[in-house]
């Protein structure tokens, strides 16, 4: 298992997130993937600066594998979702909150990697290494799938 950067195992639980069309995503749709979030803010020049590496890590892993989500962290409306992602070119979603507590932080950039049994695997706030980030999405891949079948 991937480090939790100073953080206990936590399980995502039930959330939606609304993406920047619309549509819905839920925990249910997320298992048996792994999710991998990306919390962004507004003008945050570090945000700008990891951006780069978050595009690539999203264009490595097919859709049916990872499921990349990112959100504004400080903005929460569907209008910050769209600019997101028309910025980004990521699927952009907006939530309750639910994400940004539990990342425990409204600081941005911030990073997690969600395993296919929907248990927090690795979460990091401010810049990093993206290869990092690509370590913690990988090993969660490799993990065995223990995700009930429903």
């Amino acid at each position: 298992m991937v480090a939790l950067m100073g953080c206990k195992p936590q399980t995502l639980g039930p959330v939606t997130l609304t993406k920047s069309d619309g549509s819905t995503l839920t925990t249910r749709d997320l298992r048996g993937k792994v999710t991998f979030v990306y919390l962004s803010g507004e003008g945050c020049g570090p945000c700008q600066a990891a951006m780069p590496a978050v595009q690539r890590i999203a264009r490595s892993y097919p859709t049916r594998r990872v499921q990349v989500v990112a959100m504004d962290a400080w903005d929460r409306s569907p209008e910050a979702a769209r600019a997101l992602r028309k910025k980004s070119g990521l699927p952009s979603f907006t939530d309750d909150g639910t994400m940004t507590r539990l990342m425990g932080t409204r600081t941005v950039p911030s990073f997690m990697v969600i395993g296919r049994d929907g248990t927090v695997r690795h979460k990091q706030t401010g810049l990093c290494n993206p290869q990092v980030l690509e370590d913690a999405i990988h090993a969660a891949l490799l993990e065995k799938n223990t995700v009930a079948k429903k």
